[in-house]
């Protein structure tokens, strides 16, 4: 997952997950860890998620759109457990 920075600065980030909107709150979450992160601004920002499989695919989703799909309606259990879960990784449940 890439983003950049309030200081214009583009940070990115491996990790692992099974979703779209997962990988976005993980790369967030890991990326927040770090002191030399300045301020990742929220709204209309995109993150630029890239998933390397057998070919590579690239995924753009902002700030704003992960953060409302995470607080949305599921309509299914296991629906409503992804989103649980992006939440916890966005710290907002």
């Amino acid at each position: 997952m890439s983003v950049t920075d309030s200081s214009g600065i583009e940070h990115t980030v491996t990790v692992e997950a099974d979703s779209v909107y997962l990988a976005a709150a993980r790369g967030l979450a890991e990326l927040r860890k770090h002191g030399w992160v300045d301020e990742i601004p929220e709204g209309l920002n995109c993150l630029r998620i890239v998933v390397s499989e057998s070919r590579e695919v690239t995924h753009n989703v902002t700030v704003k759109r992960l953060q409302q799909w995470a607080m949305g309606s599921a309509r299914s259990p296991a629906e409503l457990l992804r989103r649980a879960e992006v939440r916890r990784e966005l710290g907002v449940e």
